[in-house]
Formats: C-alpha cells, structure tokens, sequence
C-alpha cells in the first residue's frame, strides 16, 4: 500500500505491517472493522482501502481510517466478490447475487446491470476495458456502461468462471472451478483441462517474469513456463496449501495468501511464512 505497507486480511481482522514485516497497526472491532467475513481487497484512485466480505457489505478505509459505505449504497447484506477502478470519479463492484454495480467515491449508486444475477469475477484489461463474468452466461465487456456479451460466450456458458486477469500482452486467462482458459484475442484455448478425478478449483492467477502463476483450493501453487504445469513446493515435506490469494510485487516476490498462513518467495531459500503478531501460522488468509 502506497510502496510503504503490506495490509494483511484474515476473516475479520487486518494486519499494517511495514516492508521489514514489523507491525505498525492492526484493524478489528475494537476500532470499527465490523466484519467477520472479509473475502478480498482492493485499492482505489484515491489510495483508499476496500475491504469486500461475504453477507457484510464494504468498508473503505481511506488514510487507514474506517469508513463504512453501507448505508449510502444498500450493500449492508450483500456477499461482495470484486472491484474494479475505473477513473478518479467512480468504480465497479460485483456482488453475488446482485450483478454490477457502478458507484462514486461518495458511497452513491450510479447505475447497476445483472441486477439478479450471480457474477463473481470483474476485471480490467490493459485498455481499460472493464470484464464481467456472469454464471451461465460467460463473459461481457462494458462499452460506455452498456453490457456487451464476449463473442465466444457459446464456449464458457456452462462454466463458472472465478477468477479474470490479464497479462502485459492483454491476453486474457479465465479460471474456473474445472479449467484454465486462455484468449489470445483471436482464439479459445484450454491450458488446464478438467480431470473428473482430481479438480483444481483456480482461486487466483498473477504473472511473474511473463510466467503464469496458478493457485488453487486443492493442489497449491503452480508455475506454467510454455505451456508446462510446475507445481511449487510452499511447505516442504508437506501437503499442499489450499492457495487464497497471489500477488507478486514491485520486487517480483510471489505472496500467498492461504489457508496455512501467509508466505512470500524467497529467492534463497523457496518460499518463507510470516508469523503475525499475536497469532498462529495456522490463520487463514485470504487477502
């Protein structure tokens, strides 16, 4: 955050530690953070601090204060999934089961689409092009708000897709509970097929030095260099982790978020685990 901090999330607490992993302060209920199911995390344009939980709503925490958008935007029982900045006056949210919404930094809702519908991922492409994934009905692209549907949808209909990003080509990679899916911009490709026997379940994708990282819910992390699944070893001798979340930073370091705690690449010796103040390797993070 601001290349100064790290923010931790777990269910319902969130850890300010600096770049040496002291910690600096930490947010829960005794000074406003009333969630107890925190899911993700974002930052805005204005170096705000989103906080998106299952059934609770959002609060944004601008200058590491509480600020609660609730009550402005109706989403107090909501099950947030994603964000999305947009421009310096407004920005995208997808709820679970209440499709996209479109608000300004003042909390007010602006315009809403899929209203009803389950959407659980949105993301933006190198362009600036906003992409939603809606269950049973594949992929759409905003142009100026209006909805416009993936020309390939007839594809990823019977899909769920989890997770969208974009590498520095703008090629677009799709997790689901059952594949990878790649679009080059002409063509559909499967990278990871679906195994009846043994599901992935993809909960994130990053990119580090052009080489996708892929970490998943059952089978851990792994590393796909042309077009080859690596699976990385995060807890040597042990089982893998169940992977929450990836970020790779200005440094090229993978972080991991994951049930088993969280851990970052360490170039001499794999990958290390952070013990937070006051809690046990054990916390699931998810963010």
């Amino acid at each position: 955050y601001l290349n100064q901090f790290l923010l931790i999330a777990s269910h319902n607490k969130v850890w300010v530690v600096d770049k040496q992993f002291a910690f600096i302060d930490q947010f829960d209920k005794t000074n406003g953070l009333e969630l107890n199911h925190i899911e993700n995390g974002f930052v805005d344009y204005q170096n705000g601090i989103w906080l998106l939980s299952i059934g609770e709503g959002v609060i944004r925490i601008p200058n590491l204060f509480i600020q609660n958008y609730n009550e402005k935007s109706g989403f107090s029982q909501l099950s947030i999934y994603g964000f999305a900045t947009a421009s310096p006056d407004f920005f995208y949210m997808i709820s679970y089961n209440n499709g996209l919404s479109k608000l300004d930094y003042s909390g007010h809702l602006l315009s809403q689409q899929f209203k009803g519908k389950y959407t659980y991922s949105i993301a933006k492409d190198k362009k600036g092009t906003i992409w939603v994934a809606v269950e049973k009905e594949g992929l759409y692209y905003l142009d100026h708000d209006r909805p416009i549907p993936f020309s390939l949808n007839n594809k990823l209909n019977d899909k769920t897709i989890r997770v969208i990003k974009f590498n520095d080509k703008n090629e677009m990679f799709l997790g689901s509970n059952t594949e990878l899916l790649k679009y080059d911009g002409h063509q559909l490709t499967t990278l990871l097929p679906y195994h009846p026997a043994k599901p992935y379940f993809i909960t994130d994708l990053a990119f580090t030095n052009n080489q996708l990282l892929v970490g998943t819910e059952t089978n851990g992390l792994y590393l796909v260099t042309h077009g080859k699944f690596n699976r990385l070893s995060v807890l040597k001798g042990k089982p893998d982790i169940s992977v929450k979340g990836l970020l790779v930073d200005t440094e090229n370091r993978i972080w991991i978020a994951s049930s088993q705690g969280l851990f970052y690449s360490n170039k001499d010796s794999g990958f290390s685990r952070i013990k937070l103040k006051n809690e046990q390797y054990s916390k699931t993070l998810w963010s």
